[in-house]
């Protein structure tokens, strides 16, 4: 049963390593308070390797599982081959639990596994790609943006695996294609096409409009914002941050925000969403520091917000409502999962404070804080992946 559908064991894949990032980064913020000396990686900084666990050993389990789950409803589509999706599923768990015992003990085991993470992302990708082949619905839009983000999420593990093994000054490269290749297209690409499918299903809802080309000037602006930081041209982005902020607000407004928050579930998706118009207008105010000469004082406060508010908060809104559903239950957010949610908004706040106020304590309680939500989430959730 556990293996009969994809998003049952990607999801829980996911929502597993979800909970062991989060353990020794949080021992590391432990370490740099009290002054004892947490593990010691192989080959890169502690930050270094948190930002490659959490850009491309964590989402892609997510980001599979959901396609995986809609494509063919999407497409109108066989569903996904079993001989294809679990193959990768399991060099993708494989491959994680290598890469993350090797981080620790050994480089030739941390390299194999990358290696095997990234045949199953290649594998997964084909998946996608058959289920497309297979589908009586041609020429989606969706799913071509959705491609490219996947194809340069593996070209930017490909280059972390190079910045691991004796490239160190491609790590900005390897995040930059993450965050702003990979994670961001993907999740903005998917809010466009769900967001007003799932008010729809919502009792009493009324029917939302849907603005046209969003996901073209969305997906246009994060490619230049993504081509800025390559070219270490921060103190421009404020000509393209601001404007993406606006589009994903008037996004929010033709999604019918305010009207939305009366079902919990569904303000989970939307008050996520609006962690990417909170994201962009701080790095829009960031760059503008630097353009008038100063500082930039908000330092990785926009990239928390747009990592634990929007990324975070639209995987824990999207794997609960998925349990739910294919469990046979009503798509409501649970009080473990509404409790979680909102301790997740505060660790976002937390986390943006400590970039903000001088005090060392707020990022351990942020990372406490974000471990505690995602504990109360994943005892909801992981049971009604993996019952039938």
């Amino acid at each position: 049963m556990f293996t009969s559908e994809p998003y049952r064991i990607l999801l829980a894949f996911g929502t597993i390593q979800l909970i062991v990032v989060l353990v020794p980064w949080n021992i590391e913020l432990i370490g740099r308070l009290s002054g004892v000396q947490s593990f010691a990686t192989r080959g890169a900084s502690p930050g270094d390797v948190h930002a490659l666990l959490m850009l491309y050993t964590l989402f892609p389990f997510f980001v599979f599982g959901f396609l995986m789950t809609t494509y063919p409803r999407w497409l109108n589509a066989p569903p996904v081959r079993r001989s294809g999706f679990l193959p990768a599923a399991a060099m993708l768990g494989a491959g994680v639990w290598m890469f993350g015992t090797g981080i620790y003990a050994s480089e030739s085991l941390r390299f194999a596994g990358l290696l095997v993470f990234l045949c199953g992302y290649l594998l997964a990708v084909f998946c996608l790609w058959d289920t497309q082949r297979r589908g009586r619905i041609h020429g989606r839009l969706y799913e071509r943006y959705l491609s490219i983000a996947l194809l340069l999420g593996f070209a930017g593990l490909l280059v972390a695996v190079a910045a691991l093994h004796g490239r160190a000054h491609w790590w900005p490269v390897a995040r930059t294609l993450g965050l702003w290749g990979f994670l961001t297209p993907v999740l903005v690409t998917m809010s466009h096409r769900m967001l007003p499918f799932l008010t729809s299903c919502v009792a009493g809802t009324d029917p939302v409009a849907q603005p046209r080309g969003g996901p073209h000037a969305m997906l246009l602006l994060i490619a230049l914002h993504g081509l800025l930081e390559l070219s270490a041209q921060w103190q421009w982005l404020w000509l393209v941050d601001l404007p993406l902020a606006l589009i994903a607000a008037y996004h929010l407004r033709c999604w019918a925000f305010a009207r939305c928050l009366r079902a919990r579930l569904l303000t989970m998706f939307h008050v996520a969403f609006a962690w990417f118009v909170v994201a962009m207008l701080l790095y829009a105010a960031g760059s503008l520091q630097l353009f008038l000469g100063g500082p930039n004082l908000l330092a990785r406060a926009p990239l928390h917000a747009l990592g634990i508010g929007f990324a975070l908060g639209m995987t824990l809104a999207m794997v609960a409502r998925i349990a739910r559903v294919h469990a046979g239950l009503t798509a409501v957010a649970a009080p473990p999962v509404w409790f979680a949610f909102w301790m997740l908004n505060a660790a976002a706040l937390l986390r943006i404070g400590a970039e903000l106020f001088p005090v060392a304590e707020l990022m351990l309680l942020s990372g406490l804080a974000l471990g505690a939500a995602i504990l109360f989430w994943a005892a909801h959730c992981l049971p009604l992946l993996v019952k039938p």
